[in-house]
């Protein structure tokens, strides 16, 4: 069978990845980023396997996603590493300059991201240079911290961002300015049917 890694590499732009993993398989393991640098979707539903969502779990000094296209990601957990990471979003980096451009997540969960040292957005950064429109629904961001601020989500730059029906909880920002779950700059967003809960941060637990 090909590597998730390797279907993203030969998937066309504006194709779409889905999983056939047996029961107890549904868990990929990766030790380096997976970048994704055209537009796709990866919907882990696994209906061709278990039936079971997939998880992607990294290991050591890594995130999982570096994103610079628009991206579809739904029905799948995204699991930071138990190594703390040294650079902005320990899980989801995102940053293009191409307007329009939006990563989306579905049915996702985003956990355990950690970042040391003076960085922010430990579940996902959105770069504050950037134009990439975030929206998130029916999902979860938990359990994130960053030293600097955006335990859960840090989100800047000239996009536009959506958290639908989805939970940000217990996440934490640890710096000066840090808040826990969310944090943003210079953007319109919108929160709609949403949790933020049982985060903390000196300059803000929630947003």
């Amino acid at each position: 069978t090909n590597s998730l890694r390797w279907a993203i590499a030969n998937v066309d732009a504006g194709g779409t990845i889905t999983f056939n993993l047996a029961a107890g398989q549904e868990t990929i393991t990766i030790t380096s980023e997976l970048l994704i640098d055209k537009s796709l979707t990866i919907d882990g539903t696994n209906s061709y396997g278990s039936g079971n969502d997939v998880i992607i779990q990294v290991t050591g000094l890594a995130r999982v996603l570096n994103i610079t296209a628009g991206l579809t990601i739904q029905n799948m957990t995204l699991a930071g590493s138990s190594t703390p990471f040294n650079d902005h979003g320990a899980v989801i980096y995102a940053n293009t300059n191409v307007s329009n451009t939006t990563l989306s997540l579905n049915n996702v969960v985003v956990k355990d991201g950690k970042i040391v040292d003076d960085f922010a957005g430990g579940g996902i950064f959105v770069h504050y240079n950037g134009k990439m429109n975030l929206v998130i629904s029916n999902s979860t961001i938990t359990n994130n911290a960053a030293k600097n601020t955006g335990g859960g989500i840090y989100f800047g730059g000239t996009g536009i961002f959506k958290l639908i029906n989805s939970t940000v909880a217990n996440n934490t920002g640890t710096g000066p300015s840090g808040s826990g779950g969310i944090y943003f700059y210079g953007t319109t967003s919108y929160i709609i049917n949403s949790t933020i809960s049982w985060n903390s941060g000196p300059s803000g637990s929630g947003i």
